[in-house]
């Protein structure tokens, strides 16, 4: 129902309903990881702290309540603790990308940079230090060293879907096109529904000029989680590639209006 009420423009209204819902259902952590991250799009900055530093007295372990918090603290330009936050959610590969963010704003990139290669190098066998290494590059606009860290990391473990969009990502950024459609195709028949390689081939799709490809697998992405902005900003551009400014324009704005934080959307 909350979703439902997203995709009509209603974000007060799905605030409202999950507020009610956890109410009589305060044991369904991942209802209230859903509350949080909507207060933050809606502006309560206040009460998603509250129910993140609540949460996590109960899951201190949770990569998503880190994430969340961490989010929260680098809207609000408090790095250390952004910081602090990211650090406790590795190896997630979004954590990665924040805490260049924040190493980026507070001026000492290139020791993290540099720690995080060498950490990699000295542990060669750690799935986590090589998945690390790969999203700093990623992040870094180094896709070539990206793809050479995600390949490591998928020697370690095959499987790894996060790996395998990683490396479809830096293989798409070199301009080998065939090859990110067969990492990103091995993705998905791993998992159909995951969300960030229909996303990814969504966007292979439109480079390679398969609209009618692109339009379904991007649908299909932002069904599996309106609230999320990547899938709309992906149908801005698909719009935009089709010669659809106006239409592009509305996908961008509905982006903003889930997640008022993201920069693809603006630019």
């Amino acid at each position: 129902f909350a979703r439902d009420r997203l995709e009509e423009h209603d974000l007060p209204g799905a605030v409202l309903a999950l507020e009610r819902y956890v109410t009589n259902h305060p044991e369904e952590g991942a209802v209230e990881d859903f509350l949080g991250d909507l207060y933050v799009s809606n502006g309560d900055l206040h009460d998603a702290e509250v129910l993140y530093r609540a949460e996590l007295e109960d899951y201190p372990l949770s990569h998503d309540l880190h994430i969340g918090l961490g989010k929260l603290y680098l809207v609000e330009n408090r790095l250390s603790e952004a910081i602090s936050q990211f650090q406790e959610a590795l190896p997630d590969v979004d954590a990665v990308y924040y805490l260049v963010e924040c190493h980026l704003r507070k001026g000492d990139l290139a020791e993290f940079r540099d720690a995080t290669r060498r950490n990699a190098e000295e542990h060669p066998s750690d799935l986590d230090a090589q998945m690390d290494a790969a999203e700093l590059f990623g992040t870094l606009y180094r896709p070539r060293d990206a793809a050479l860290e995600f390949q490591r990391a998928l020697a370690l473990s095959p499987n790894s879907l996060e790996a395998l969009q990683g490396l479809a990502l830096a293989q798409s950024d070199e301009g080998a096109l065939p090859n990110a459609l067969a990492t990103l195709t091995r993705c998905l028949t791993l998992d159909s529904q995951n969300y960030g390689c229909l996303n990814a081939l969504g966007m292979l799709d439109i480079e390679s000029g398969h609209f009618s490809d692109a339009r379904q697998l991007l649908e299909q992405a932002y069904a599996l989680a309106p609230e999320a902005p990547e899938a709309l900003v992906s149908l801005g551009r698909l719009d935009d590639a089709q010669g659809q400014w106006q239409t592009a324009l509305t996908e961008y704005d509905r982006a903003l209006y889930v997640w008022p934080y993201d920069a693809d959307a603006y630019v």
